[in-house]
């Protein structure tokens, strides 16, 4: 039938339920290398998989990892949920070893900083995770 269907081709909705039951109602969520938004029940900023993410984008134009984070903020995301099966099918689709590939080591390592030290894991799946921005004081 069609939901059987729909769960069984729908890979995302395993972490889109996740979000969710456990996000909060006002959450602000950046989906990473996730261009499809059935099923979830939050705002998001949904990235077009043929361009550049706007993770590399941001890391290849700032100095710090905080700025990265500041200026998520600005945009209002509050949570990253990250699909690294779906970002590898759209890497390979554009030639890529990686969906978040930047140009340069230093931001390839910026961008590696950010996550580690400006996000908390929140939520993982085998293919997928959910991470909470740390929010900065001005």
């Amino acid at each position: 039938d069609e939901v059987e269907y729909i769960e069984r081709h729908s890979t995302q909705l395993e972490a889109f339920r996740t979000a969710n039951e456990m996000l909060p109602i006002d959450a602000r969520v950046l989906l990473v290398g996730e261009p499809r938004v059935f099923g979830i029940d939050r705002d998001v900023i949904v990235e077009d998989g043929f361009r550049t993410p706007l993770l590399v984008t941001l890391a290849e134009s700032s100095d710090s990892a905080e700025l990265i984070s500041e200026r998520l903020q600005e945009l209002g995301v509050s949570h990253l949920l990250l699909n690294r099966a779906e970002g590898d099918r759209l890497a390979g689709a554009r030639g890529r070893e990686q969906y978040l590939e930047c140009s340069t080591r230093k931001s390839q390592d910026l961008l590696a900083e950010f996550i580690d030290r400006q996000t908390r894991p929140l939520f993982e799946g085998g293919w997928w995770e959910i991470r909470s921005l740390e929010v900065t004081e001005d």
